[in-house]
């Protein structure tokens, strides 16, 4: 039987130490002195964690005489999820109990175990004593997360005691336990995050990946937050994009209202006094627009040298050429280049014709591989295919190929489709399309360098695309591809550029589900776009006036108006959430919506106060809140208007630490937030004294 508890004393509260015994405060203390020989003394910190189990945790501990008694004392009294242990025999639970305490796990520092202890173990309700110790919380985190997988279950045990793997926080103190907190701000397995290789499912992520945030960057992930769910889930969807976005109830979505609302969080995008504000999932009516975001990171435009692309082969420069070195015996004495070779530019610029040239690939292109010596498929040439009417899209293209890399396309017809085949064969031209944009009608994504490239480039760009696939229609322009993915993309762009799009997804008659976005023909930017692209004008009329309901431009942000708000009966067992550094947030199909808590408090009394109030109704939620103070004034500042002095960041430290000390955060430990400071602020050297200073 494991050693789940060694006595039946009542609560001690203080520290006793037997007669020539130090107690595990003064031992812990000793880290801070050194030893007769000048070495930090750190075995002492051992020592001190050896007796807080004897002093405090042993006698502090609910007996029971076997796993049994225990087991179904924690079931029948509330305290464990009857669901979770369900899933598995008895046995098996006691045997993953025995494997666990097999481990004869031992905490190598006194500061762990402490924080295990005040922070993590199940205790009784009055919270005076415990009723786990680490191997119990650890067999019901790999229980709950195993989810009836008993070989799963074993493996988490093993790797969460041997280190090498620690669940989030909201996992690792809830796993198992009747009465725990609702976990904190997560979305479903599948929800599309924006990166820069296209949407990506959020578990699919990871640290370091990228994604876009509210200000047009793509910042770094910083850490992947899986979380266990009981709750049912918001759907909501706006009229920018048809399919919903499914979160928990408090998740903080940007938005944009002419309510009198206070934001949840301040900053990262939020503007109370514009209408842009944080407000929970479950907050949000129908009348407020969902707050979307574009790519706007800028940088140079690139000069894509060709040469990189060359592959196997000897090659070299030759009037601004790239040229194949004939190296075959036979010939070499006859001519020095390689006359089948299709010699092409060195240098090419991202500009208009070659975004103009990609969009024609992204729509009606596809690049031909060979079988390359060592038995991989190598690109052999890029292939477009337009409609034999289409003669001035024919020319458009040829132009434009021959400005950018000097080379031709051959042109073939066939008739028997009505439509004409223009060939490069150039394994060069080839690979460098497949590196922008990949190959595949379904499977083609724009790379991060397109998505950031030159405003002109990306006009070429979409000309080309909505010219191969698009359409115009009385209302407006439409294009469709079998492809939603990329259709998501192409809505990031025309943002970008300052056209409002709307998209929606079907299924097609051969099954396929397809991508569609349509642009109206709004008076501005969307109408100098259905007429710049020029494709079946005759079908256009245009649209006198739109709903103001639906899309608006405020302030620069494309805002849409709510198509469906509703709480679903959806309750996924795991739900996931990003911390992003820098922004704090990320876009689900161009929806911005906020990561862990970050709340910038302002230098005035009321920011002070709603900032306390939030952290605390986060805190008390489970959430982890940071806190950033560089907006409050030094100490010793004056404050206008008044004959007195600011008192610094110090004091509303101390205000906080109080205010968290009261969020019993989910009933098993206490509120907690951390407190940033800019590294320039005048107090920081304040700031960093309160970590030597018992606080």
């Amino acid at each position: 039987m494991p050693p789940t508890v060694t006595a039946t004393e009542p609560v001690t509260t203080g520290v006793h130490a037997l007669p020539g015994e130090t107690d595990y405060h003064a031992l812990n203390a000793m880290l801070n002195l050194y030893d007769a020989d000048g070495k930090i003394q750190f075995d002492k910190d051992r020592e001190a964690a050896n007796q807080y189990f004897l002093q405090h945790v042993n006698q502090n501990t609910v007996f029971f005489h076997n796993q049994d008694e225990k087991l179904d004392y924690l079931v029948q009294k509330n305290y464990y999820e009857r669901e979770v242990l369900d899933q598995y025999s008895r046995n098996f639970v006691k045997s993953l109990l025995d494997r666990a305490y097999a481990k004869k796990f031992r905490f190598p520092t006194f500061l762990g175990a402490f924080k295990y202890y005040t922070s993590y173990t199940l205790k009784t309700f009055d919270g005076k004593r415990y009723l786990e110790r680490f191997e119990d919380r650890v067999v019901m985190v790999a229980l709950t997360l195993a989810s009836g997988d008993t070989a799963l279950a074993e493996k988490l045990v093993d790797e969460i005691i041997d280190g090498r793997f620690q669940p989030a926080t909201p996992t690792f103190l809830n796993s198992g336990k009747k009465q725990r907190g609702e976990p904190v701000s997560c979305f479903p397995a599948g929800t599309p995050v924006d990166t820069p290789d296209g949407p990506r499912a959020i578990e699919t992520l990871q640290v370091g990946d990228r994604v876009l945030s509210h200000d047009g960057s793509f910042s770094v992930i910083e850490s992947v937050v899986e979380n266990p769910n009981d709750q049912g889930l918001i759907r909501i969807s706006h009229f920018g994009h048809r399919e919903p976005i499914l979160c928990t109830p408090e998740h903080p979505i940007l938005v944009w209202t002419t309510r009198d609302v206070q934001t949840l969080i301040e900053g990262d995008g939020a503007d109370p006094f514009n209408g842009f504000v944080w407000l929970a999932a479950q907050d949000i009516q129908p009348s407020d627009f969902i707050v979307t975001a574009a790519p706007l990171e800028g940088r140079e435009r690139r000069v894509h040298d060709l040469m990189d692309y060359v592959g196997s082969g000897t090659y070299e420069e030759f009037d601004g050429l790239i040229c194949k070195v004939n190296t075959d015996l036979k010939h070499r004495n006859k001519q020095r280049h390689r006359m089948k070779f299709v010699a092409v530019n060195r240098y090419v610029e991202e500009s208009y014709d070659l975004g103009l040239i990609l969009g024609w690939y992204v729509a009606e292109g596809h690049i031909s591989k060979r079988l390359g010596p060592d038995g991989q498929k190598l690109p052999n040439g890029i292939h477009f295919t337009i409609g034999s009417h289409e003669l001035e899209y024919q020319h458009e293209l040829a132009a434009a190929f021959k400005r950018v890399f000097a080379a031709d396309l051959a042109v073939h017809q066939s008739v028997s489709d009505h439509s004409v085949r223009m060939v490069c064969n150039s394994k060069i031209v080839a690979s460098l399309f497949l590196s922008m944009v990949g190959t595949g009608y379904h499977l083609k994504r724009l790379s991060h360098e397109v998505l950031t490239a030159d405003e002109e480039f990306q006009r070429g760009l979409l000309a080309g695309l909505f010219r191969g696939d698009g359409c115009s229609t009385t209302g407006g322009m439409v294009l469709d591809l079998v492809n939603p993915e990329l259709i998501d993309q192409v809505q990031l762009l025309l943002r970008r550029l300052g056209v409002v799009s709307r998209v929606r997804q079907y299924v097609n008659r051969a099954g396929n589900v397809t991508g569609q976005v349509f642009v109206p023909g709004l008076p501005g930017h969307n109408e100098d776009f259905i007429f710049d692209v020029g494709k079946n004008l005759h079908n256009y009329v245009g649209q006198k006036g739109a709903s103001r309901t639906t899309s608006q431009v405020v302030h620069g942000r494309h805002v849409y108006g709510i198509r469906e708000l509703k709480r679903t009966s959806e309750v996924p067992q795991k739900v996931y959430n990003l911390h992003v550094e820098g922004t704090h947030t990320y876009t689900i199909r161009g929806t911005v919506v906020h990561n862990c808590f970050l709340l910038r408090i302002e230098d005035n009394m009321e920011s002070i106060g709603r900032s306390i109030n939030s952290a605390l109704q986060l805190s008390k939620r489970g959430g982890g809140v940071a806190l950033l103070l560089t907006n409050i004034r030094e100490h010793g500042a004056p404050i206008k208007n008044i004959e007195n002095q600011s008192s610094g960041v110090i004091p509303i430290m101390k205000l906080l630490e109080d205010s968290f000390s009261y969020a019993n955060q989910l009933g098993a430990r206490q509120g907690a937030g951390a407190v940033y400071l800019h590294a320039h602020h005048p107090d920081i050297y304040r700031f960093l004294d309160t970590k030597r200073e018992n606080a």
